[in-house]
């Protein structure tokens, strides 16, 4: 097995395709402009498919969850974020969603939700 560095980058954009099947036209959204983080968004994908089909009691294949992934998380999220006008300069809308799903995450995982929290966050949207 390679590190991811030693992967160029082509390599690694397929690897993410291998792991994270969709269409062209999805494919083509999940462009990033660092090729290094491909390996990042598919354990992201694959993380939030675990949390789908423990949460249903189902079981997804690769492809099923991919597609599921990339409608219920990846397009409203990305849609989202556009509408919003929080796209950075240069961003492409998977490095968008990148960049704020691990914004959501570390909040829920790392924040204890109380007024100051709730407060400290609507004071940055201000």
């Amino acid at each position: 097995m390679h590190a991811h560095s030693d992967l160029s980058d082509q390599e690694l954009r397929r690897l993410l395709m291998q792991r994270v099947p969709l269409g062209k036209s999805a494919r083509r959204a999940l462009r990033l402009t660092d090729p290094k983080r491909y390996p990042w968004l598919a354990e992201m994908v694959e993380a939030w498919a675990a949390r789908l089909m423990f949460v249903e009691g189902t079981l997804l294949d690769r492809g099923q969850a991919a597609r599921r992934w990339y409608e219920e998380e990846f397009a409203p999220v990305s849609g989202l974020i556009q509408e919003g006008n929080l796209m950075e300069k240069g961003e492409t809308p998977a490095d968008a969603y990148m960049r704020v799903a691990g914004e959501r995450y570390s909040v829920f995982h790392e924040h204890v939700w109380n007024p100051d929290v709730i407060e400290v966050l609507g004071q940055r949207r201000r």
